[in-house]
């Protein structure tokens, strides 16, 4: 079985990461020099008298050093009596002592309040966080350290105002959905840009315990100087990197068990039975009564062999052992079945193993850090899983006082197993008829009902999908200070992605084809960059400029492959296939070259000022536009170093203000409209041309194509209050994207359907609050609190001139992908459009004095006579809009809409001396999801599903009174069957194809609980006796709860349920030692 595959290569990796870390251990065990003269001591600080641990210690003008013990004493082999040593610690005041012949020097060292303020990372560059005029949130990496979290997105998911993260998918390997203050497009990509290490790069399969620190560049003045790439935001993700000291080793293993985060309310086979059989007598299917028939979940005469055991028993027969009985509703016949809960089936408990090894330290002018990491991970869901070894590498060394070389490597080795075809796994096989046979006769393992509808078991083991992936990043960096104040830094970089995708599907009951197929992709982006930067105090004036360029140069190359046919199951490769359904290949290029520059100002640290200029040229585009310019500018007032500024209270308040703009030009490659398609014809036919191959453009060329431009504006403050314990920040932020791009409609005569043109335009606006607090500090409690919070809103400003109503309704639309919403001016994104419930019929008189009639693409009367477009009792009473009694596109409203407008975090720490507990909440309000899957279900849409309980409530005869419309077997499916007379999302006929209801537009509001971690910190005093230096150990809950109104699996799966991979819920139990 292809899951042997993954579990053998886990044992293998497994082996290789032990061997690492040995390897590890030994390779940096003395990196100290050595000496003639000892000196000892102890380094404790200033006012608490508390022992320093780490500080450097070194002999001035040598490569000589060492640092403090957890005790923070020291001991140092020095060349000569008269040798000056250097004390230092990041924080504090750095000390210069003669040894003058001293054994024993004891050093206080002194705060450096300049030193302690926060410092960010900003592109390309640093910045004190105090004089900061950008909206920049910072991901704390205490914070996101121990949690079963496998992505960056996933770390992030609440932690920042102006961030929404949406985990979609609980696929082991899967990446939540992120948008950094509503994204910027709306066709395009609306992922931010993720630079790791300086790099561009995508977070996938990245491991966040390497992470040392996160950025968030939000406004335009922040995000600029990247120009063509920025306009969804950029986080800058900076590894781990060692200090000067000793080697510092550290383990860490956690061992977690998931489960489903949460179930759904299906009907037992009993209830299944009874609403179902009694469902068939108004069905479409069966007006002519043939309740008797077979092959189907509800049909009494299916054979004891069958897909369904639901059966009558036969005269002088019993049921047989693990059946159940009861007596028929229409016929009256004592009826045998089982009884399966498909979601016991398709899901199980799993185990998550995640090791992580790392040293770091550093003499010689030489810091390094090594990191690796194991995970091994079941699925909840048969059948899937993902394996995933990482190691990082960070090293720098200091050549001479003037240069600085560094290297940066990153390796990752991925392998998941994963759904052939999720939305039949999640949105069918799991909601099958409770009465589908799980089991053959003879024990093997029944197929379902169809491939379409199968048993989630036989479907996991008989339709395999792998994807293995590498990753490759090889990085170096050089920086030379030319001048004490000029400094000229370099930076290469080769990143290589390749991913092999292998699927198979065995031959089985239902088919014998063995279809087999591959596809591979692989991107090579070569970086160079390059920056001159210079800084000057001239009084009570600082001045900064930076000035730089950038190249990167991307190549791809894709291959697909796919065939049927094979002899055997156990070759799943395409080389048994004798006949090949196709195969393609495809190559492209992608330059972006870029140069930039930044002009910081300030005055006495209270009159701040910052400037930037990128330009991009990007062959991305047409001839025309393939230069763009990008400026930004931000200000700020330090307002609380004003002299007339006097609230005890303020530690600092700040005024700022910025204008900006970037763009957007990640729409897969615009250029590939000036491009030939080629197709050999062997492969494919229909373009060859006297059996030769042959080529066509893909779509008519468009010169004058550009960039996707958003323009920002911000308004914010920062505010320290009581002496830093309670820090504040809030922005307002208005950003309008222009010149989206758009398909425009061509006549027949041009040859072709469209052509791609910058039309369109759309408004995003916002305001963000992040509040910090340390509510208890003292020497053993501790009791922190974040809490962040951000309302957001957008609105389409114009759209392509096509003469229609705002393209949505009066029967026409400008569709937005997901098959349930539009786009409109004047409105919000993502909307979900729908028909509009008003209540259920009591009885068939109601119905027919209410005069409705519902509009379908067919003649829905049937052999006998009956109206289907005619409304009787117990079917729904739709929202007749225009009041013309016919109900039809005309008559579709905003039901709701797909992103949450209000999206926040809250977290607290609580510390007391050694133990800690750390609680963290998220919330995402103000959006509607459409619950298709549930829609289908208790519409019955494919004949053979199951319900849910909502249909025990049901309209069931003249003169009920309910809001649950009478269930119909068979309700939707196919344009001949189709009856939108009760539940529905009505797709696939005509009039009202492709279209949700409110019944089933439901509130996604949730606020999780993402977070809690128990854990506790051995003393000091204990471990030391064991030569270890830390051990923590601590238990881990993850995706513990929902508090939501939403009837589906999981409350931010999106615009449209249709059934995806459910999230889980884990209890980890983590050990941490450090030595």
């Amino acid at each position: 079985m292809q899951k042997l595959k993954s579990t053998t290569n886990s044992r293998r990796w497994g082996q290789w990461l032990l061997a690492l870390g040995i390897l590890m251990m030994l390779g940096a065990s003395n990196l100290t020099a050595q000496g003639a003269f000892g000196v000892s001591g102890k380094v404790t600080s200033e006012p608490d008298g508390q022992p320093l641990i780490g500080v450097s210690i070194s002999v001035k003008n040598t490569s000589i050093g060492t640092v403090t013990d957890v005790n923070g004493a020291y001991f140092l082999d020095v060349p000569d009596r008269s040798d000056v040593l250097v004390f230092s610690y990041i924080g504090y005041i750095s000390q210069e002592i003669p040894v003058n012949g001293q054994s024993v020097i004891d050093v206080v060292l002194v705060e450096n309040a300049a030193q302690l303020d926060e410092v960010v990372v900003i592109g390309y560059g640093t910045q004190s966080r105090k004089l900061l005029t950008s909206s920049i949130a910072s991901v704390d990496a205490k914070e996101i350290q121990d949690l079963q979290i496998t992505s960056l997105e996933g770390v992030m998911q609440g932690r920042a105002a102006g961030v929404s993260i949406q985990t979609a998918s609980g696929q082991p390997g899967s990446s939540p959905n992120i948008r950094i203050r509503g994204g910027s497009s709306l066709q395009g990509n609306n992922e931010p840009l993720f630079i790791i290490d300086g790099v561009q790069r995508s977070s996938e399969d990245f491991n966040p315990e390497d992470v040392s620190s996160i950025e968030i560049l939000k406004d335009a003045s922040a995000t600029a100087i990247y120009g063509a790439r920025a306009s969804n935001g950029v986080v800058l993700v900076t590894t781990k990197s060692g200090k000067t000291g000793k080697a510092n080793f550290n383990a860490s293993y956690r061992s977690t068990w998931s489960s489903l985060q949460n179930r759904l309310d299906l009907l037992g086979s009993r209830d299944f039975i009874q609403i179902e059989r009694v469902g068939l007598t108004r069905s479409f299917l069966n007006e002519t009564s043939a309740f008797g028939v077979g092959a189907n979940a509800t049909g009494i005469g299916n054979p004891p062999d069958g897909n369904f055991t639901l059966r009558a028993l036969a005269a002088g027969e019993s049921a047989p052992a693990g059946y159940e009985s009861m007596t028929d509703p229409i016929t009256g016949q004592t009826l045998i079945f089982q009884d399966v809960d498909w979601q016991d089936v398709a899901y199980r408990s799993t185990r998550i193993d995640n090791v992580h090894l790392s040293v770091d330290g550093g003499a010689n002018n030489l810091t390094y850090y090594l990191g690796a990491a194991y995970l091994a991970q079941e699925g909840i869901a048969k059948g899937t899983g993902y394996d995933r070894f990482s190691l990082q590498s960070n090293v720098d060394f200091q050549v001479s006082r003037k240069l600085k070389v560094g290297t940066n490597v990153n390796f990752t080795r991925s392998f998941s197993d994963e759904p052939y075809n999720t939305s039949v796994l999640f949105g069918r096989a799991a909601r099958l008829a409770p009465t589908t046979r799980r089991y053959n006769e003879d024990g093997t393992i029944a197929p379902g009902s169809s491939s379409g509808l199968p048993n989630p078991e036989w479907y996991a083991s008989t339709f395999l999908n792998t994807n293995a992936r590498n990753k490759l990043n090889l990085g170096g960096s050089i920086q030379y200070n030319i001048l004490d104040n000029l400094v000229a830094s370099g930076k290469v970089n080769y990143f290589i992605d390749q991913s092999t995708r292998e699927a198979f599907v065995k031959a089985n009951k239902i088919t014998s084809a063995r279809d087999a197929s591959v596809s591979m992709l692989e991107s090579r982006l070569r970086q160079f960059e390059g920056t001159l930067r210079y800084s000057k105090t001239f009084g009570l004036n600082n001045l900064a400029i930076l000035v730089g360029g950038s190249n990167l140069n991307t190549d791809y190359f894709t291959f697909s492959a796919s065939g049927q046919g094979g002899p055997t199951n156990s070759i799943q490769t395409l080389n048994a296939s004798p006949v090949i359904n196709g195969a393609s290949s495809f190559k492209s290029k992608d330059l972006l070259i870029g140069y930039f520059g930044r002009l910081s100002y300030d005055f006495d640290q209270r009159y701040l000022l910052s400037a930037t200029l990128r330009r991009d040229g990007s062959s991305r585009f047409g001839s025309d536009n393939q230069i763009g310019y990008f400026p930004s500018v931000s200000v700020g007032w330090r307002v609380s170093e004003e002299g007339f500024f006097s609230i005890p209270a303020v530690s600092d308040l700040k005024l700022r203000a910025s204008w900006g703009q970037t763009a957007n030009n990640d729409f897969g490659n615009p250029s590939d409209l000036n491009r030939f398609f080629l197709s050999q014809g062997v492969v494919d036919p229909t373009l060859t041309y006297n059996g030769q191959a042959a080529a066509r453009t893909t779509a008519l060329p468009n010169p004058n194509l550009g960039w996707e431009t958003t323009t920002q504006t911000d308004f914010g403050f920062d505010i320290s209050l009581f002496n830093d314990r309670v820090q504040l920040t809030a922005d307002y932020y208005k950003k309008i994207t222009s010149d989206l791009l758009f398909s425009k409609p061509l006549p027949n005569t041009s040859g072709f359907g469209s052509i791609t043109e910058n039309i369109g335009k759309v408004e995003f606006t916002g305001t963000e609050l992040s509040i910090s607090t340390d509510n208890l500090k003292s020497r053993d409690l501790t009791w922190i609190t974040d809490f962040n919070i951000s309302f957001t809103n957008n609105k389409v400003l114009e759209l392509p001139d096509n003469g229609r109503d705002r393209n949505r309704i009066g029967g026409y639309e400008l569709s937005d992908g997901t098959g349930i919403g539009g786009i409109a001016e004047g409105e919000p994104l993502r909307q979900i459009v729908g028909y509009q419930f008003v209540k259920v019929y009591a009885t068939t008189a109601e119905a027919v004095e209410d005069g409705l009639f519902v509009s379908f693409a067919n003649d829905r009367t049937s052999a006998n006579g009956i109206d289907y477009r005619k409304r009787v009792g117990g079917d729904v009473k739709w929202l007749d809009v225009n009041g013309d009694k016919i109900i039809d596109n005309n008559d579709l409203q905003v039901l709701g809409y797909a992103t949450p407008n209000i999206v926040g975090g809250f977290g607290n720490t609580i510390s007391y001396k050694g133990l800690e507990l750390y609680v963290f909440l998220d919330m995402g309000l103000g959006h509607h999801i459409y619950n298709s899957n549930r829609a289908r279900m208790n519409s019955n849409s494919q004949g053979n599903i199951n319900g849910t309980e909502d249909l025990l409530n049901a309209w069931n005869e003249e003169g009920d009174v309910t809001d649950i419309p009478r269930f119909t077997f068979f309700d939707f499916g196919n344009a001949r069957n189709h009856d939108a007379v009760g539940f529905g999302s009505t797709t696939g006929d005509g009039g009202l194809a492709d279209r949700a209801t409110s019944l089933y537009t439901e509130k996604g509001d949730y606020l999780a609980v993402r977070t809690v971690r128990f854990g506790y910190t051995l003393p000091k005093s204990l471990v030391e006796r064991w030569g270890i230096s830390s051990v923590k150990a601590y238990v881990l809950g993850q995706n513990l709860h929902y508090f939501t109104a939403y009837r589906g699996y999981n409350p931010e799966v999106g615009a449209l349920d249709l059934g995806l991979y459910p999230l889980f819920r884990s209890i980890s139990l983590g050990l941490n030692v450090g030595f």
